[in-house]
């Protein structure tokens, strides 16, 4: 029942973003990491940036981390999505910024 709730919140808070115009972007965790303190499952997650904060949420599980972040925009256009991380002793990496493809933009988290 949670779950099924969790799932319906999701939904909601997409489809309410997306009549306000914020665009998403698809990101794909290869394995165990952290973003505002929230351990994230290797999986595809859905991006949103709404303001200064980023919204990471992954639909199949329901798992959503949220982080202050800052946009740069690069030179040229990336070549393919890129997650920068910091290992961190005695835990998963942390994620320190994303490049996106097919964009300019790199968005860096505030951690």
């Amino acid at each position: 029942m949670n779950k099924l709730l969790v799932g319906l919140a999701i939904a909601a808070l997409w489809v309410a973003s997306a009549t306000a115009g914020v665009k998403s972007y698809t990101v794909t965790i290869s394995h165990k990491c952290t973003l505002g303190g929230v351990e994230l499952k290797p999986g595809a997650y859905r991006m949103k940036i709404e303001s200064s904060t980023a919204v990471l949420a992954n639909e199949e599980s329901g798992q959503v981390a949220k982080a202050p972040v800052t946009v740069t925009t690069a030179a040229k256009k990336y070549d393919q999505t890129e997650i920068l991380s910091t290992k961190v002793a005695n835990s998963p990496e942390r994620i320190d910024a994303i490049e996106l493809q097919g964009t300019k933009l790199k968005v860096q988290f505030k951690n």
